[in-house]
């Protein structure tokens, strides 16, 4: 078969480097809502967490920057890439136009052999350009993370059978396709397996409202040891809704804050045996306050970091609370 393959949010994660270069170079005018950190955006344009005109000034921030398209990290579910590209034609297409047309094409074979050891026109193909579907051949498969350009795809070349990578900024997207024909896959592994006749996990676009499907018992993931489990699909995903360095700042403030007057340390869940939830609001009101004259520029009682742990703390000890309640 003849795959064709998108890069950028199927097997790259643009998205996670490009909101690290808007935190870099961020203003507080050019935010919507000012967060701490962006979080993913639910758009694929990115409109959400950020104005058009920013978000335009931080892709030509990106012109001739090589080394942050070298840097990109690869996202998880992309192992049998290439043993597709051996037994399939496989075929990558990308819209980047942020390096000249060349320069672009050692990058992303660079890539493509760093990440896993293919060898670009030898073991697959490419197409790079703005109007990658115009320069598209007739293809048995394709998987792309933009439903707009699956239906680009579907309009020139109507028998291509259609993948959506799935993501938290194409889920709403159905709507405005209604009558595209595609199935949604949690990772390329997915995809892949799809390719090669195995099972997979997939939901058709007929059941886009949600992604918390029951799976049945074929439903599985493969790994590359023979190892099997289920999929991740409908799981919380911890590591990537929390972040390390946050949690590892939260706690350096909690453990300064055992220590007592007599200077003993009182136990480090010693908040869970209970605190009014009027007294969480009062205290997340002063440290918001903090935060709000530190944005301001004037000065709060402590750091921002210190305001913001503060606001982190009360709002999970009301949350607490609230949640104990329910019981």
């Amino acid at each position: 078969m003849k795959i064709g393959v998108d890069i950028d949010g199927v097997l790259a994660d643009f998205q996670t480097s490009f909101l690290g270069r808007a935190t870099k170079i961020r203003r507080k005018e050019d935010i919507i809502d000012w967060p701490p950190y962006f979080g993913p955006p639910a758009r694929y344009d990115m409109t959400d967490i950020m104005g058009p005109s920013f978000r335009d000034e931080v892709m030509s921030s990106l012109q001739d920057d090589r080394d942050f398209w070298v840097n990109l990290k690869a996202l998880k579910g992309i192992s049998l890439f290439k043993r597709l590209c051996k037994e399939h034609k496989v075929v990558l297409l990308t819209a980047r136009t942020a390096l000249r047309p060349g320069v672009m094409h050692d990058v992303v074979r660079d890539w493509i052999k760093a990440t896993f050891g293919v060898i670009l026109h030898k073991d697959c193909g490419i197409v790079i350009s703005p109007d990658k579907v115009v320069w598209m051949t007739s293809l048995d498969a394709y998987i792309d993370d933009n439903p707009e350009v699956l239906a680009e795809v579907a309009k020139k070349w109507p028998k291509t059978k259609l993948y959506l990578r799935d993501q938290l900024y194409n889920r709403k997207k159905i709507d405005q396709n209604p009558l595209l024909e595609y199935d949604r896959v949690a990772t390329f592994d997915d995809f892949a397996r799809a390719m090669f006749g195995e099972p997979h996990w997939h939901s058709t676009s007929a059941m886009e409202s949600t992604l918390s499907t029951q799976m049945n018992d074929n439903q599985v993931r493969t790994f590359s040891t023979g190892a099997t489990r289920d999929t991740e699909v409908g799981k919380f995903d911890y590591e990537g809704f929390l972040s390390p360095l946050v949690l590892q700042r939260f706690a350096a403030y909690m453990h300064k804050n055992r220590e007592q007057k007599d200077g003993s340390l009182r136990a480090s869940d010693n908040w869970q045996k209970g605190i009014p939830k009027d007294a969480y609001l009062k205290s997340a009101i002063r440290h918001l306050l903090d935060w709000w004259l530190i944005h301001d520029g004037f000065e709060g009682r402590a750091d921002v970091e210190e305001a913001l742990c503060g606001v982190l703390f009360n709002a999970q000890g009301y949350l607490l609370e609230t949640l104990r309640e329910k019981k």
